[in-house]
């Protein structure tokens, strides 16, 4: 970060990623005309995330055999995870099948483990 000279106001020299470095804490003085420092103070600076990752499944495919005939309260459980750095973009809401909803499976949305429908 580099504050201007003659205008006195904060600018940073590059863009910053809440992933890497969310949070950023430095002094700033200022300076008299004879040199000397007349002041100082705290300065705080948060990086506010965006959302610019995906979830990411742990498997690239789930795959099960599943014995016919048997209802199952859990034939597999999946999991996501996301790379931004904030509880409203990184954390994983709910789950749910987006193909053909008629099919014998359900998921539970907050768990992300599929079973089969009763």
């Amino acid at each position: 970060m580099v504050i201007d000279e003659n205008e006195a106001r904060l600018r940073v020299r590059y863009p910053l990623n809440c992933e890497k470095r969310r949070n950023y804490k430095f002094d700033i003085a200022a300076v008299g005309c004879d040199g000397s420092y007349s002041n100082t103070v705290p300065v705080h600076i948060t990086v506010t995330d965006v959302n610019e990752f995906p979830p990411v499944f742990s498997q690239a495919t789930y795959v099960r055999s599943i014995d016919e005939g048997k209802i199952y309260d859990e034939i597999l459980r999946v999991e996501a995870t996301d790379r931004d750095c904030t509880p409203r973009y990184g954390d994983i809401c709910k789950y749910e099948i987006i193909t053909d909803r008629s099919q014998p499976f359900a998921i539970n949305s907050e768990g992300g483990y599929c079973a089969s429908k009763r």
